[in-house]
């Protein structure tokens, strides 16, 4: 198989554990993968699996249990689709979303980002322990549903500014229940 780098011949007569990494044979996984199949027809997967030379591939793919005319099971079929190049991509973005948010996090100030409707995606802990909420609270959830109060004030016209003009605004504005005075900054 040009995707696992075996021949034909080399295949042929030999277990499918061979190409199922040293973890997951020891995990028992090609046994249950089998066990799935002949029990359910068909087993679904997505893991890292092993090639020729030792190299992994992240694969997906299926296994389907053969039964002979009398319907007992006679071998099983695996189908995979070498998906290595997307999970590399993804581990990557997900890296670059991970120094992303160490980097906003270590921010000194209370820092939040919002999406295209409003909604919370970001926000930094001195952020959470200013709204003196969860961050489970927000994440996800438009701003102006959890402040309903802030709608018509002085951030709600500078922020909806920014997103409008698409410029960089500054506001100062007192807040009563904290009883101080913020000092803002809006980047659309």
């Amino acid at each position: 198989s040009e995707l696992l780098g075996w021949s034909e011949a080399e295949l042929v007569g030999q277990s499918a554990d061979l190409i199922f990494t040293p973890e997951d044979r020891e995990a028992g996984a090609p046994e249950q993968e089998r066990r799935t199949a002949a029990d359910e027809g068909r087993a679904e997967d997505r893991r890292w699996h092993r090639r020729r030379d030792g190299s992994r591939l992240w694969a997906s793919g299926s296994m389907t249990a053969v039964r002979d005319g009398a319907g007992q099971l006679a071998g099983f079929i695996k189908v995979m689709r070498d998906e290595t190049d997307r999970k590399r991509q993804e581990a990557a973005l997900l890296d670059r979303e991970t120094r992303l948010e160490g980097i906003l996090g270590s921010v000194p100030d209370a820092f939040m980002a919002f999406d295209a409707q409003w909604r919370f995606s970001f926000v930094n802990d001195k952020a959470v322990a200013r709204f003196g909420r969860p961050r489970e609270a927000l994440i996800g959830r438009n701003v102006w549903e959890v402040f309903p109060d802030a709608v018509g004030n002085e951030a709600y016209v500078q922020m909806h500014r920014a997103m409008a003009e698409r410029v960089a605004v500054e506001y100062e504005l007192f807040h009563p229940p904290w009883g101080r005075w913020l000092f803002d900054k809006v980047h659309p």
